[in-house]
């Protein structure tokens, strides 16, 4: 089995899968290398030389590099003014297709996560009053403004859900049955200072089980 290596590689030289479907908000990733300089490496299948994660990436790269910008933080530049990326390397797949998986897996794993709506909306302000600026997180104001209507949404959902209690149904085989249940709700209001039947019944069978 190959160790997992890190190495510089001339971002000429960087080859990409022959298939890659994901499409990449190029604008967003300049703004992030701006912000944040070049944090995530390139991950590399030794079996053909080519990428299996990190095109948007690479793409952003090389225009900027044309673009005749300034390097980005955790990018290497040599005499002759070329960039190396670093690239994660000695991965190796058994077949094409199983790299042709992993890159799927590698992008689709991530949106499937989902986010806690209202945790997020918390953090992105933090992130805006803390540092001024939503740029370069894939978040804009149009976007905090939508989740703030979301989260409103949500709330208003979860209030409507506290107003309309869970009702159930018991089937009693007789009429004494169903005098006992009244008679044992009413010796459950008696003994508890709680406000409902339902919250007086959860209390009795916590205290039993």
């Amino acid at each position: 089995m190959h160790e997992h290596k890190l190495l510089w590689v001339n971002i000429r030289e960087v080859k990409g899968a022959d298939y890659n479907p994901k499409q990449h908000d190029i604008g967003t990733l300049h703004q992030s290398m701006d912000r944040f300089g070049f944090i995530a490496p390139l991950i590399r299948n030794e079996a053909s030389g080519k990428l299996v994660g990190g095109h948007g990436r690479i793409e952003t790269l090389r225009q900027k590099f044309s673009f005749k910008e300034k390097a980005p933080k955790g990018i290497k530049v040599d005499d002759d003014g070329d960039w190396y990326v670093p690239v994660i390397t000695g991965i190796e797949f058994e077949t094409d297709a199983e790299a042709d998986a992993y890159l799927i897996a590698d992008n689709r794993l991530v949106e499937l996560g989902g986010w806690e709506l209202p945790e997020l909306k918390e953090l992105i302000e933090k992130i805006k009053v803390d540092t001024g600026t939503l740029d370069g997180i894939g978040y804009d104001e149009e976007d905090l403004q939508n989740l703030l209507e979301d989260v409103e949404k949500l709330d208003e959902e979860i209030k409507d859900n506290e107003t309309d209690p869970l009702k159930l149904s018991i089937k009693f085989d007789d009429e004494g049955q169903v005098q006992d249940w009244i008679r044992f709700l009413k010796w459950l209001q008696d003994s508890s200072d709680l406000n409902s039947d339902g919250s007086r019944l959860a209390e009795f069978i916590r205290n039993v089980i």
